[in-house]
């Protein structure tokens, strides 16, 4: 058993950028997640289904029901207008814009957001970064649903154990992009978030009634890796990343639970002539070279090895130019079909030839995403055959304890 020092040091080393902490033993109130919702943008426009307010920290600007206004920015700084040609005189950023009235929400294209949006100055100047800034369970009101949905009454436990998940993850992440002012991503980068237009009664009932629990082992948060479908197993963690075995991230058999995933098996396959675009386009940038360089031309593609699970390790390139082995997540960026990457690691590939030339390759895959950690499939299905979100969360994650924060 290795101390509890030594633990909190290899899942620093773990978590990579997050930011850990010694918690009190209870909070008083749910901790608040920022959200970065748009980024790299030149101009937004806001409005609220109630009365809303702006303030740039030196004034409070008081707005009406509906009004759309417009927040550009370029060399010149910030200029706020609205349809009517109103304006905001000299704002400064950053802006923060909240609705006034109970239940409110700031509208955002065709999305709604509760609490607070702030929008400041992105990295790439003069480009806007916008920021949902909003209490932790009412994120896993749109996180849960976003990352499980559809369920069924009979499978509300699966979506208990993803809202523990997702709300240890969370916890995890705060502070990880503090230099640009924010902490989680909206996308799949982190977990998806779309605000409080995707909110419904069986997933918000999910999230109440697991409020403030969090995974935890030896003391801290876990790092609560999950991903659709495993195929029939899921994967240890430095399987597919290159990172210090965990005891709370070893592969479990699942084949019975996630079975009935539509990605439990898939199909995919190229001509040699769509292998070579992939060469001609994607290799050279997963090697870090300069997009100039010629690749050479496919002469063959092979599989050298395999993890423990039977994941593909090392896919081997092999072209009139030189011999390019891709490891773990790149093969799955390398093998783009319809711009989309390929779905797992867990593949069995075939390869064609005519009179010795490759002629098509075709791959016969399981799963759906990294594998490690939490299959939603196999949760679903799990709480399917009676096992509640506390038999769930420690099926997938070995060791760890829920402890409720608030």
């Amino acid at each position: 058993m290795k101390t509890p020092i030594l633990w909190f040091f290899l899942l620093l080393f773990f978590s990579g950028c997050a930011t850990l902490f010694f918690q009190p033993a209870v909070w008083k109130e749910p901790p608040l997640v920022r959200i970065a919702i748009l980024k790299n943008i030149n101009s937004v426009k806001v409005s609220s289904n109630t009365r809303f307010q702006i303030t740039d920290g030196r004034r409070v600007v008081s707005l009406s029901t509906g009004d759309c206004w417009t927040f550009s920015c370029d060399s010149l700084g910030l200029t706020i207008l609205n349809e009517r040609s109103r304006r905001i005189k000299d704002p400064t950023l950053p802006v923060r814009i909240f609705a006034t009235e109970k239940n409110g929400q700031i509208i955002i294209g065709n999305k709604k957001y509760r609490e607070a949006i702030e929008i400041r100055q992105a990295k790439t100047i003069p480009k806007l970064l916008v920021i949902n800034e909003l209490n932790m369970e009412d994120y896993l009101r749109s996180v849960v649903p976003a990352e499980i949905c559809p369920i069924t009454e009979k499978e509300i436990e699966a979506a208990k154990a993803q809202a523990i998940a997702a709300r240890t993850y969370a916890l995890t992440r705060l502070g990880s992009h503090s230099d640009e002012g924010y902490d989680l991503e909206s996308t799949v980068a982190d977990q998806v978030y779309n605000g409080a237009g995707i909110e419904n009664p069986l997933t918000d009932e999910a999230v109440k009634e697991t409020r403030g629990i969090f995974a935890f082992f030896q003391g801290q948060p876990i790092v609560a890796y999950y991903h659709s479908t495993c195929g029939g197993k899921t994967a240890n963690v430095e399987e597919i990343w290159e990172r210090l075995p965990v005891p709370y991230l070893k592969s479990i058999d699942d084949e019975k639970f996630c079975l009935r995933s539509p990605q439990f098996q898939w199909h995919r396959e190229w001509s040699r002539e769509e292998i070579q675009k992939l060469i001609d386009k994607n290799l050279s940038g997963l090697f870090k070279f300069p997009s100039e360089i010629d690749m050479g031309l496919l002469l063959d593609i092979r599989i050298l090895g395999r993890s423990i699970t039977g994941r593909i390790k090392l896919l081997e390139i092999i072209t009139t130019n030189g011999y390019f082995p891709l490891y773990g997540n790149k093969i799955r960026e390398f093998l783009m079909k319809d711009r989309k990457s390929l779905p797992s690691l867990f593949f069995d590939l075939k390869v064609e030839r005519e009179n010795g030339v490759i002629e098509r390759v075709i791959i016969e895959g399981r799963g759906w995403g990294h594998g490690v950690g939490l299959c939603q499939w196999g949760a679903i299905g799990r709480a399917e055959k009676g096992r509640n979100f506390r038999k769930i969360l420690k099926d997938y994650y070995q060791e760890i304890e829920l402890v409720k924060k608030y």
